[in-house]
Protein backbone atom coordinates (compact mmCIF):
# COMPACT_ATOMS: atom_id res chain seq x y z
CA UNK A 1 0.00 0.00 0.00
CA UNK A 2 2.89 2.65 0.49
CA UNK A 3 4.82 1.63 -2.65
CA UNK A 4 1.12 2.38 -4.35
CA UNK A 5 0.83 5.28 -2.90
CA UNK A 6 4.12 6.63 -3.51
CA UNK A 7 3.56 5.65 -6.86
CA UNK A 8 0.37 7.24 -6.91
CA UNK A 9 1.71 10.22 -5.82
CA UNK A 10 4.25 10.33 -7.96
CA UNK A 11 1.90 10.51 -11.29
CA UNK A 12 -0.22 12.82 -9.32
CA UNK A 13 2.63 15.39 -9.43
CA UNK A 14 3.70 14.49 -12.98
CA UNK A 15 0.05 14.86 -13.60
CA UNK A 16 -0.36 18.70 -11.72
CA UNK A 17 -3.17 16.49 -9.46
CA UNK A 18 -1.48 18.46 -6.42
CA UNK A 19 -4.56 17.23 -4.10
CA UNK A 20 -3.97 13.91 -4.72
CA UNK A 21 -0.27 14.21 -4.60
CA UNK A 22 -0.70 16.03 -0.96
CA UNK A 23 -3.32 13.19 0.05
CA UNK A 24 -1.16 10.51 -1.21
CA UNK A 25 2.06 11.51 0.71
CA UNK A 26 -0.11 11.29 4.10
CA UNK A 27 -0.44 7.75 3.13
CA UNK A 28 3.03 7.43 1.79
CA UNK A 29 3.75 8.90 5.19
CA UNK A 30 1.61 6.37 7.28
CA UNK A 31 3.55 3.09 5.54
CA UNK A 32 7.31 5.01 5.73
CA UNK A 33 7.61 7.57 8.32
CA UNK A 34 10.97 9.50 7.41
CA UNK A 35 11.83 7.26 5.41
CA UNK A 36 13.56 8.22 2.01
CA UNK A 37 10.47 8.10 -0.57
CA UNK A 38 8.23 9.49 2.18
CA UNK A 39 10.78 12.20 2.48
CA UNK A 40 11.57 12.21 -1.19
CA UNK A 41 7.53 12.53 -1.86
CA UNK A 42 6.53 15.37 0.63
CA UNK A 43 9.60 17.68 0.08
CA UNK A 44 8.10 17.72 -4.27
CA UNK A 45 4.38 18.32 -3.03
CA UNK A 46 5.83 20.98 -0.30
CA UNK A 47 7.72 22.53 -3.11
CA UNK A 48 4.77 22.66 -5.71
CA UNK A 49 2.57 23.79 -2.81
CA UNK A 50 5.04 26.47 -2.25
CA UNK A 51 5.12 25.29 1.71
CA UNK A 52 8.67 26.77 1.94
CA UNK A 53 9.12 26.24 5.91
CA UNK A 54 8.10 23.12 6.46
CA UNK A 55 10.10 22.16 3.34
CA UNK A 56 12.87 23.77 4.79
CA UNK A 57 12.49 21.02 8.01
CA UNK A 58 11.77 18.12 4.90
CA UNK A 59 15.45 18.91 3.49
CA UNK A 60 17.12 19.02 6.97
CA UNK A 61 15.60 14.79 7.24
CA UNK A 62 16.60 14.38 4.01
CA UNK A 63 20.20 15.57 5.03
CA UNK A 64 20.14 12.90 7.95
CA UNK A 65 18.88 10.29 5.46
CA UNK A 66 22.17 8.40 3.66
CA UNK A 67 20.04 7.32 0.61
CA UNK A 68 18.25 11.27 0.54
CA UNK A 69 21.50 13.45 1.52
CA UNK A 70 22.48 14.60 -1.87
CA UNK A 71 18.63 16.11 -2.34
CA UNK A 72 18.44 17.48 1.24
CA UNK A 73 21.83 19.74 0.17
CA UNK A 74 20.87 20.49 -2.89
CA UNK A 75 17.24 21.76 -2.15
CA UNK A 76 18.36 23.65 1.08
CA UNK A 77 20.93 25.30 -1.46
CA UNK A 78 18.22 25.89 -3.85
CA UNK A 79 15.64 27.42 -0.77
CA UNK A 80 18.54 29.71 0.32
CA UNK A 81 19.28 30.91 -3.74
CA UNK A 82 15.11 31.93 -3.74
CA UNK A 83 15.47 33.94 -0.63
CA UNK A 84 18.89 35.37 -2.23
CA UNK A 85 20.79 34.41 1.03
CA UNK A 86 24.14 33.69 -0.75
CA UNK A 87 26.17 33.28 2.07
CA UNK A 88 24.09 30.12 3.05
CA UNK A 89 23.55 28.91 -0.39
CA UNK A 90 27.19 28.51 -1.30
CA UNK A 91 27.83 26.45 2.53
CA UNK A 92 25.31 24.22 0.56
CA UNK A 93 26.46 24.60 -2.92
CA UNK A 94 30.20 23.46 -1.72
CA UNK A 95 28.95 20.45 0.43
CA UNK A 96 27.02 19.55 -2.56
CA UNK A 97 30.19 20.31 -4.28
CA UNK A 98 32.38 18.22 -2.03
CA UNK A 99 30.35 15.14 -2.50
CA UNK A 100 29.54 15.11 -6.31
CA UNK A 101 30.97 18.27 -8.03
CA UNK A 102 29.54 16.83 -11.17
CA UNK A 103 25.92 17.24 -10.65
CA UNK A 104 24.65 19.42 -13.69
CA UNK A 105 24.90 22.97 -13.55
CA UNK A 106 26.18 22.96 -10.06
CA UNK A 107 29.68 24.48 -11.34
CA UNK A 108 27.91 27.70 -12.95
CA UNK A 109 25.42 27.81 -10.01
CA UNK A 110 28.27 27.97 -7.83
CA UNK A 111 30.16 31.03 -10.02
CA UNK A 112 27.05 33.07 -9.69
CA UNK A 113 26.87 32.78 -6.01
CA UNK A 114 30.72 33.26 -5.59
CA UNK A 115 29.74 36.12 -7.72
CA UNK A 116 27.21 37.81 -5.56
CA UNK A 117 29.36 37.19 -2.25
CA UNK A 118 32.52 38.42 -3.85
CA UNK A 119 34.40 35.28 -2.44
CA UNK A 120 37.14 35.71 -4.80
CA UNK A 121 39.31 33.26 -3.01
CA UNK A 122 36.62 30.33 -3.17
CA UNK A 123 35.95 30.86 -6.82
CA UNK A 124 40.00 30.22 -7.46
CA UNK A 125 39.45 27.08 -5.18
CA UNK A 126 36.21 25.75 -7.04
CA UNK A 127 38.09 26.64 -10.43
CA UNK A 128 41.65 24.79 -9.35
CA UNK A 129 38.91 21.52 -8.36
CA UNK A 130 37.14 21.93 -11.31
CA UNK A 131 40.13 22.00 -14.20
CA UNK A 132 41.37 19.04 -11.75
CA UNK A 133 38.67 17.03 -12.53
CA UNK A 134 38.07 17.93 -15.79
CA UNK A 135 34.52 19.83 -15.35
CA UNK A 136 35.47 22.39 -16.71
CA UNK A 137 37.88 23.17 -19.66
CA UNK A 138 41.14 25.45 -20.22
CA UNK A 139 39.35 28.69 -21.30
CA UNK A 140 36.67 28.38 -18.88
CA UNK A 141 39.51 28.21 -16.07
CA UNK A 142 41.53 31.02 -17.57
CA UNK A 143 38.46 33.47 -17.55
CA UNK A 144 37.09 32.49 -14.31
CA UNK A 145 40.90 32.75 -12.70
CA UNK A 146 41.34 35.81 -14.12
CA UNK A 147 38.16 37.53 -12.79
CA UNK A 148 39.13 36.71 -8.87
CA UNK A 149 42.64 37.80 -9.42
CA UNK A 150 41.60 41.14 -10.90
CA UNK A 151 38.93 41.29 -8.32
CA UNK A 152 41.39 40.39 -5.52
CA UNK A 153 43.83 42.88 -7.14
CA UNK A 154 41.54 45.82 -6.90
CA UNK A 155 41.02 44.94 -3.06
CA UNK A 156 44.88 45.00 -2.09
CA UNK A 157 45.25 47.85 -4.06
CA UNK A 158 45.20 50.57 -1.37
CA UNK A 159 46.94 48.36 1.16
CA UNK A 160 49.44 46.53 -0.67
CA UNK A 161 50.32 48.16 -4.40
CA UNK A 162 52.94 45.79 -4.84
CA UNK A 163 50.84 42.61 -4.61
CA UNK A 164 47.78 44.18 -6.22
CA UNK A 165 50.63 44.82 -9.30
CA UNK A 166 51.66 40.60 -8.90
CA UNK A 167 47.72 39.89 -9.25
CA UNK A 168 46.82 42.33 -11.89
CA UNK A 169 50.09 40.72 -13.96
CA UNK A 170 48.60 36.66 -13.24
CA UNK A 171 45.32 38.58 -14.19
CA UNK A 172 46.50 39.91 -17.95
CA UNK A 173 48.69 36.55 -18.66
CA UNK A 174 45.62 34.46 -18.02
CA UNK A 175 43.23 36.33 -20.07
CA UNK A 176 45.41 38.43 -22.26
CA UNK A 177 44.87 42.20 -23.26
CA UNK A 178 41.35 42.66 -21.80
CA UNK A 179 40.77 46.35 -21.58
CA UNK A 180 39.71 46.77 -18.03
CA UNK A 181 42.72 44.76 -16.65
CA UNK A 182 45.25 46.13 -18.75
CA UNK A 183 44.13 50.05 -17.97
CA UNK A 184 44.01 48.77 -13.88
CA UNK A 185 46.94 47.66 -14.32
CA UNK A 186 48.41 50.89 -16.16
CA UNK A 187 47.23 52.92 -13.27
CA UNK A 188 48.41 50.56 -11.09
CA UNK A 189 52.23 51.29 -12.28
CA UNK A 190 51.53 54.98 -12.67
CA UNK A 191 50.79 54.93 -8.61
CA UNK A 192 53.93 53.03 -8.56
CA UNK A 193 56.04 55.41 -10.27
CA UNK A 194 56.88 52.48 -12.21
Amino acid sequence: KGYEAFLNGIVALANHDYKKASSETRVVNKYFKDDSLSLFLKSETLKIEKKFDELNTVYEKMIENKNTSLLGIRGLMEQYLRNEDYHHALIYGERLFLVNPRIEKLYSTLINIIGKTQNWQKLIQINESSVRQGIIDRKTFNQNQSIAYYEIARIKYLGDIDESIKLIDKAVKLRGNFPPYISFYIDLLIRNNN
